[in-house]
């Protein structure tokens, strides 16, 4: 009997199909989860995040509808969802569906926004210096040639106002009636945007914020952006390309790196037509948008820009955050909405003084 040859060729596809047998058991495994209201695992992340930018979105379509087929504790009716908004937020809705950005009336009140405007100008942070370099800072405190302060979760996390965003049935609603699951809410992200004394050709800043992109938080998702400070022209506003988020918008070799900012070639020869849409407006201006539609930060060039961004994912599948995190609950409603198992609050675990996590909240991995 001859013995088979084995090829480098051979060799290549077995181990191809070794990875792609267990990428397919962690995805059962995690599709599993999702019906009991879990997060998946890194890896099925990575993996829908890299099929939902070849494939332009299609799998992405294609694994929600068959969440939304299987009774579980993400599915909701998105007719009932859609039926307890305003009316201006049901147009508002129908302006995000159509363009993949839309302008809501404001979440938080003039109180809450400058609450936050004070904790985020003495809170401590991460500066980014024009030469590329961090340091730790404040925004109060930040050097002249700072571009850039990240006010870190853990401290965002804990204040009052952004809690009470993170439990806000009315952006809960808008996911479900967007999506028919479920909203899941992510970690918020709250950044000082600085314009450095001097503009040196050498400047650095990250590359990928500043060059169109698209982020993936699932299978499908809504970004809530706050404007803090008054943004105009001068202020770095964010930019965004109506209609890029639409189903194959971004279909084509030129996008396969579209998710990491490496695709502004193809961009400009799909879209140079297409007049960028800027999320300007007074402090407590409040959008939404579809994250996996075209949009890029600027550079502010006049006034310093505080904003907040809160991702909120559709159902639990494939989601960008895979763990818990602690959060000392400062505000009622999310303590009372992070205690309901499989509820839009599940990724947060609210703690005591002592740092303890109640015992009725361990559920799960």
């Amino acid at each position: 009997m001859t013995a088979p040859i084995v090829t480098a060729r051979s060799r290549r596809s077995a181990a191809l199909l070794r990875r792609a047998w267990r990428a397919g058991r962690g995805l059962g495994d995690d599709l599993a989860r999702a019906r009991r209201g879990l997060p998946s695992s890194p890896v099925t992340y990575r993996h829908a995040r890299r099929l939902h930018v070849r494939t332009a979105g299609v799998t992405s379509e294609v694994l929600r509808a068959a969440l939304r087929a299987v009774p579980g504790p993400d599915r909701v009716s998105a007719r009932r969802m859609r039926a307890g908004l305003s009316s201006a937020d049901r147009a508002a809705l129908a302006e995000l569906q159509r363009v993949g950005l839309a302008r809501i009336d404001p979440v938080l009140d003039a109180d809450a926004v400058r609450r936050l405007r004070e904790f985020a100008t003495t809170a401590p942070g991460v500066v980014r210096h024009a030469d590329g370099s961090m340091t730790r800072g404040t925004y109060a405190d930040r050097p002249a040639d700072a571009i850039l302060v990240q006010i870190p979760g853990d401290f965002a996390w804990a204040q009052g106002p952004i809690q009470s965003l993170m439990a806000s049935r009315r952006l809960h609603q808008l996911v479900g009636a967007l999506y028919g699951l479920g909203a899941v809410v992510h970690t918020s992200q709250l950044n000082w945007s600085c314009v450095p004394s001097s503009h040196s050709p050498t400047e650095s800043s990250p590359r990928f914020a500043r060059t169109w992109h698209t982020d993936f938080d699932g299978l499908g998702a809504i970004r809530v952006h706050i404007n803090l400070t008054d943004v105009d022209d001068g202020a770095a506003p964010m930019e965004y390309l109506p209609g890029s988020h639409r189903l194959g918008a971004l279909r084509g070799r030129g996008f396969r790196r579209v998710d990491l900012g490496e695709a502004d070639d193809a961009v400009a020869r799909r879209f140079g037509r297409v007049e960028p849409r800027r999320l300007t407006g007074p402090a407590g201006t409040t959008y939404l948008s579809n994250p996996r539609g075209l949009h890029r930060a600027q550079r502010p060039t006049e006034t310093d820009r505080l904003f907040l961004t809160l991702p909120i994912q559709a159902g639990s599948f494939a989601g960008a955050v895979t763990r818990r995190r602690s959060v000392p609950a400062v505000d009622a409603a999310f303590a009372d909405l992070a205690a309901v198992p499989g509820g839009p609050l599940r990724l947060f675990d609210v703690v005591d003084a002592a740092g303890r996590v109640p015992t009725a909240r361990l559920v799960g991995p």
